[in-house]
């Protein structure tokens, strides 16, 4: 049990968009080392071809797939993988983790298929990337570079994604809330519509 080891991404499988974060776009059947800044991983959470990771002190990094600006912002991947990748440079995908900067310090990250959430450490929720089953906490669909705090959950201690579905756990009685798609009843209701409102979940 090696100390130096702790708090290691490592992550295999399909890699068409850089979601394995090794400056490659190779599958991969064995795990391999993300190349993360020489401080322990706290949490991972891996949408449909992007992935996130929050470190110690509450960074986080972002690497993969980015045509819905699901990794936080209008990033570039960094000139090595630029050289060496065919083809990567467009902002599409970033095969090596880059921070979210601008969040504040971050508890936990949640991912879906091109949407990301970030619980701060205030208690909040901040989305970006595709908003098309109101996963922002809105109705419209917006430009997913700008991050949206999700209005009416302000003190979060744990958030989750479903599907198109999102639910946060709230600190001062252990209720749940939940917005987004409902299409298998992600948000506790008996009915196929979505909801821009995180609603108490019932029961």
């Amino acid at each position: 049990d090696d100390p130096e080891l702790h708090g290691t991404v490592y992550c295999w499988g399909y890699n068409e968009q850089g979601q394995l974060g090794d400056c490659t776009v190779t599958n991969r059947g064995a795990p391999v080392r993300v190349t993360l800044p020489r401080r322990r991983a706290v949490q991972v959470a891996a949408g449909a071809r992007h992935t996130c990771a929050v470190l110690e002190g509450g960074e986080l990094y972002c690497w993969g797939a980015n045509f819905e600006s699901q990794l936080g912002d209008n990033l570039r991947p960094s000139p090595d993988c630029a050289s060496t990748v065919s083809g990567i440079g467009s902002g599409a995908c970033v095969p090596l983790p880059r921070q979210v900067r601008d969040l504040g310090p971050v508890s936990q990250v949640a991912a879906d298929e091109n949407t990301t959430c970030a619980l701060l450490s205030v208690g909040s929720v901040v989305c970006w990337g595709a908003n098309m089953a109101r996963e922002f906490g809105r109705v419209a669909p917006s430009d997913g570079r700008h991050r949206t705090a999700v209005t009416g959950v302000d003190d979060a201690v744990q958030i989750v994604m479903g599907g198109d579905t999102v639910c946060a756990l709230r600190g001062r009685d252990g209720a749940v809330l939940c917005w987004g798609g409902n299409t298998l009843c992600g948000l506790g209701r008996i009915t196929s519509t979505a909801s821009e409102t995180p609603t108490e979940v019932s029961g």
